[in-house]
């Protein structure tokens, strides 16, 4: 079963989505794909850098408020965080 999904709609530079749509032509991959790739990359390269970390985990600054890591860290990372 898929994952439900989200439009996310956001203005990037042209040169930017030039160069992302020349990396998705050559890897015969849809535009999406690309950004959805290389945001899940980041986001799992930024969970294992102490500093990052530790501001996902630490409790929220204020009553009924979430966590990064709650909000806008894929599950996948979020079970990442919690096993180390």
């Amino acid at each position: 079963m898929s994952e439900e999904k989200t439009r996310v709609e956001f203005d990037a530079p042209k040169s930017l989505v030039e160069r992302i749509d020349t990396v998705a032509e050559v890897l015969d991959i849809p535009r999406t794909r690309l950004l959805i790739d290389a945001l899940e990359n980041k986001l799992d390269e930024l969970a294992t850098e102490e500093t990052v970390r530790r501001r996902l985990t630490r409790p929220p600054p204020y009553p009924n408020s979430r966590t990064i890591s709650q909000a806008m860290i894929p599950s996948t990372t979020a079970r990442l965080l919690r096993s180390r």
